[in-house]
């Protein structure tokens, strides 16, 4: 049975492939436009693609041999070939147009040509990241549905897609298990609490298992994780597989660096012997110091002791390269105190390599970064670098700084950030934490200061507002803009610029009043947010005007037949235009008539007034200054008849 619906799926893929070939052939001509680069392929966009009627179990992630899904990345990729899902019928619908394989053709240098199979082999690569519809197992292999190649766009990449085209029809392939995750959809157990007893430190690279009895002990994984990652155990109740050994039972968060699986939340196991547990329940002793196993051979594991001076030794679950909790106060030359599984242990001191671990920003005090990482039992030497180039630049004055053993917290001086301020790639400063004489035990952080704003000048000051520019200053630097009438800044007063040319206003006449300004942004700490304050300007002292216009002098006014007219002295050099205002009555409310002589005018007349009429009149002078205006003080009001 399973050979005849073998050779009916084969047969049938062949036919896939016939008609796929078929349709190559009838475009051999609209093909042969595309190897100029940009031809006309609207026919390959007709090119049927086939679902299929199979039960879909799961999805599968390629990763590679590395277990790890790289991104944007072919990796060395996962070669397949045909084959049928046994105890299950094929048949196949026309769909759409399935995007498969974007990733293979959407980078320069992508796989093709020389690297693809031709039509005979019904062959191809797959990329890391992609997904598989899983239809079966066994095993060794996967056996999942592909759709078949489709370009993504209208144009082919190259005449090489034709090749793909040919060589990766529709139809059921495998690929070995060791190559993908597995997330199979009736086999999961969806996680019901966000509960757990305690934390597991994953010490080599491991591949938890499905809860299912068939699985657990078995090659069968669904997630891949890394060395050192530290996991939720959400039951520490052993469960023995049949092929010996014991899993904790432990829950899939699905934070991997590319969240390909779809179920976030559900349970796994894991092998005791990979783990380093730590229960909820047992405080880890505090006053360690963290280091790595070395010296040892990739395949090996490290002995360990229960006390400093056993002579009996236990396989521990330590690996090159493992993460270990050390207390050098509870150590010699010949062993290091380390904690394992909830308790204290003893290692050969030979195989310890420390390295500075958790080097952070700690807080932000006094305006100055205060750097932590976790201390240990060496000297250990700071050194800082510009970002951009890589160049050394001095820490403090110097080269360099020792920093004593036992020893975990350094604040730095502001001045080593002159000249490196910005958040740019290209700016800021890169300081190395490593311990003395050892290159590779050594920790990095990277760390920026506010855009110097450089200087502050002025718009020509007015009576009560001062108009503040700058290059670098606004809301996108964080700017903060003081002023105050006392040189030392006391009681100043202080403002968020929004842009780089700030108004001041609500400012006193005839006042000098000083600015400074500096740039700021909120750096992550482990205290929580803090501010940093970039390095402010030089003081800019300014005097606000004291502009004061003379009020006109009204000369003469006379009344002619239904007009006045408004005589006044010399004009008013210091001003730039008059107002005049008449009207019927005192208060200046009916019959309103208002003009705006210049300076330079020695007279107006109103005309089309109404006749045998009493007007008021007054005037003043106004100073057009810059947007604001400054007006005299208005004339004694006068009184004038028409005829």
């Amino acid at each position: 049975m399973k050979t005849k619906i073998i050779k009916n799926i084969m047969g049938l893929m062949v036919s896939v492939l016939v008609v796929t070939v078929g349709f190559w052939l009838m475009s051999e001509k609209s093909l042969a436009m595309t190897k100029t680069g940009n031809g006309n392929v609207a026919w390959y966009n007709n090119v049927p693609q086939y679902s299929h009627s199979f039960a879909v179990i799961g999805e599968a992630y390629v990763v590679g041999a590395d277990n790890i899904v790289k991104t944007n990345s072919f990796g060395r990729g996962v070669h397949v070939d045909a084959y049928s899902a046994t105890g299950s019928e094929y048949s196949s619908t026309v769909s759409g147009n399935v995007q498969n394989l974007y990733n293979l053709y959407n980078s320069s240098g992508a796989q093709g040509g020389a690297n693809i199979y031709w039509p005979s082999n019904i062959e191809y690569y797959l990329c890391e990241g992609e997904k598989l519809q899983v239809l079966s197992y066994d095993d060794t292999y996967v056996y999942y549905w592909s759709p078949g190649f489709k370009s993504f766009g209208s144009n082919l990449y190259s005449c090489d897609q034709s090749v793909l085209l040919e060589s990766h029809p529709a139809g059921v392939y495998k690929t070995k298990k060791e190559y993908v995750w597995i997330d199979l959809y009736n086999h999961r157990e969806i996680a019901t609490s966000t509960d757990y007893v305690g934390i597991a430190q994953i010490l080599k690279k491991t591949l938890p298992v499905y809860q299912s009895a068939e699985f657990v002990g078995t090659s069968t994984k669904c997630y891949a994780y890394t060395q050192n990652t530290e996991v939720k155990i959400v039951d520490t109740t052993p469960v023995v597989s049949e092929n010996g050994g014991k899993y904790y039972k432990a829950v899939i968060k699905g934070d991997n660096a590319t969240a390909y699986l779809s179920c976030n939340n559900f349970y796994v196991y894991i092998s005791e012997y990979f783990i380093n547990y730590q229960d909820n329940n047992v405080p880890v002793p505090a006053n360690y110091s963290v280091a790595k196993v070395a010296g040892i051979a990739e395949d090996w594991v490290l002995r360990a002791y229960e006390t400093k001076d056993s002579t009996e030794s236990f396989r521990s679950p330590f690996s090159p390269d493992t993460i270990i909790k050390t207390y050098p106060s509870m150590s010699d030359a010949n062993r290091t105190c380390i904690w394992l599984n909830n308790n204290y242990a003893y290692v050969a001191t030979k195989n310890v390599k420390y390295y500075i671990d958790k080097l952070n920003i700690y807080d932000i005090i006094n305006n100055r970064y205060v750097l932590s990482w976790i201390p240990v039992p060496f000297e250990v030497v700071l050194t800082a670098k510009e970002n951009w180039s890589g160049k050394q630049i001095k820490i403090d004055g110097k080269d360099s700084i020792i920093i004593p053993p036992n020893t975990g917290t350094y604040t730095l001086d502001n001045a080593i950030f002159e000249g490196y301020e910005g958040r740019l790639s290209r700016q800021g400063i890169e300081i190395t934490v490593q311990v003395s004489g050892d290159d590779t035990c050594k920790g990095s952080h990277k760390l920026y200061y506010p855009e110097s704003i450089g200087s502050i000048s002025n718009y020509t000051p007015q009576n009560t507002k001062i108009k503040i520019r700058s290059s670098w200053m606004g809301k996108d630097y964080g700017s903060v803009l003081q002023y105050s009438t006392n040189k030392k800044f006391k009681n100043a007063k202080t403002i968020y610029p929004k842009n780089n040319f700030p108004e001041v206003k609500k400012l006193k006449k005839n006042k000098k009043y000083y600015f400074r300004a500096y740039n700021t942004f909120n750096v992550n700490t482990e205290t929580g947010s803090k501010l940093i304050k970039g390095k402010a300007t030089k003081t800019l002292a300014v005097k606000t005007a004291n502009i004061v216009i003379a009020k006109p002098t009204m000369k003469t006014l006379s009344g002619g037949r239904k007009s006045i007219t408004v005589n006044w002295a010399k004009y008013n050099k210091s001003g730039s235009y008059y107002e005049i205002v008449i009207a019927t009555n005192k208060s200046f409310t009916k019959n309103v008539e208002k003009a705006k002589p210049t300076k330079s005018m020695p007279s107006i007349k109103f005309s089309n007034l109404k006749a045998n009429k009493k007007y008021y009149v007054k005037m003043r002078m106004v100073y057009r200054y810059y947007s604001d205006k400054y007006m005299s003080k208005w004339t004694k009001v006068k009184t004038v008849k028409t005829r």
